[in-house]
């Protein structure tokens, strides 16, 4: 019995049909369900630069999605998240230390966009020359589905999460300061004009008399210029020290290119060193003024030491709480802290862990 030819192109175009729908639920089953993009405005921010976080992300499926994108904090110790310029509608979690973001991504909207800014505000003493390296990753996890998805339906590397990353690298601010020194016989240099500069973050001033007498091995003839690095994280100082938010080092390089650091190195007479620092921020931890040192790095690098009591100078008010200071005498150039004493490691500016 021969079918009627209607009835058989009936047929073909049904099956047809049902091929080019099952082809298409392949493709929207194996391509991505969201699209997730992270930037930062400045891939190369400089110790106290701040730097803009974006992330953006859409709904590339044909149903609702309900996600949660969480972007924590890489680096606790040198980069701090500046929880009061976060929008798209996401939080801070404190407890994670990370910008959130929950909420359902409708199908064919825009991309959704969440912003924040973060600070650069320390780099480890390792690092200095080369900055340190930090990648930045940010995770959206499914939260389950508002239609037939089932929970568990974001395709990506790690079950139920999708990443996007970005690479930061901290660099040093590094201010150079001008000394005019003459080349003595010996291979030491003579200072032939005093030296009183206040750093341009005013966290600390350098003297150097008139007539001091730098030594150091191969000082180049084309004279030498100091090299101070500011700081304002802290690295561990050891048992029973409280960080007092100062960080900072001080070399001496070459006055020309290549600019070679000089180490090690000696003034005679010493340097004398003048640190300021916020008489509030040390009562919140309640560190008493009496009670601050001046720590550095021995010749070794791996040891912190005090300052002896007999090398501090002056212990000051100021005329504002913002620039209390201790003045002392060094006669070399290593990396400098201002600690006091206390139960817990302290991390500047917002974090404390308890020992």
């Amino acid at each position: 019995m021969q079918m009627n030819p209607l009835k058989r192109l009936t047929i073909v175009i049904v099956i047809a049909l049902i091929a080019m729908v099952m082809t298409v639920g392949v493709l929207a089953a194996t391509g991505p369900m969201v699209t997730f993009t992270k930037k930062v405005s400045n891939a190369t921010p400089t110790v106290g630069d701040v730097f803009t976080v974006t992330l953006e992300f859409v709904n590339n499926h044909t149903e609702p999605l309900n996600v949660i994108v969480s972007d924590p904090n890489p680096a606790r110790l040198y980069l701090s998240i500046l929880t009061s310029t976060i929008t798209g509608g996401a939080v801070y979690s404190p407890t994670i230390d990370a910008v959130v973001w929950n909420g359902t991504l409708n199908v064919g909207s825009l991309p959704h966009k969440v912003q924040f800014q973060m600070r650069a505000t320390g780099i480890p003493t390792a690092t200095i020359e080369s900055g340190y390296p930090v990648t930045n990753t940010a995770y959206m996890s499914d939260a389950g589905s508002t239609g037939s998805l089932p929970p568990g339906s974001l395709p990506g590397s790690l079950p139920d999460q999708v990443i996007a990353t970005a690479a930061i690298r901290i660099l040093p601010k590094t201010q150079y300061i001008s000394v005019n020194t003459t080349q003595d016989p010996d291979g030491s240099q003579t200072l032939n004009a005093p030296v009183n500069v206040l750093v341009e973050d005013q966290q600390l001033k350098i003297e150097l008399p008139q007539g001091t007498i730098i030594s150091g091995s191969n000082l180049p003839a084309g004279g030498v210029r100091l090299a101070y690095i500011a700081n304002h994280t802290s690295d561990p100082t050891g048992s029973g020290i409280a960080f007092a938010g100062r960080r900072f080092t001080l070399e001496l390089v070459a006055n020309s290119a290549p600019f070679t650091r000089i180490t090690p190195v000696s003034f005679n007479p010493p340097m004398t060193l003048t640190v300021f620092y916020d008489r509030n921020q040390l009562a919140a931890e309640k560190i008493s003024p009496s009670e601050i040192k001046i720590q550095y790095r021995n010749s070794s690098g791996a040891i912190w030491q005090s300052v002896p009591e007999t090398d501090i100078v002056e212990r000051g008010a100021g005329t504002t709480a913002q620039n209390s200071y201790v003045k002392f005498r060094v006669g070399h150039l290593t990396d400098f802290a201002l600690v006091g004493p206390g139960p817990h490691l302290y991390y500047f500016p917002t974090i404390r862990k308890n020992q």
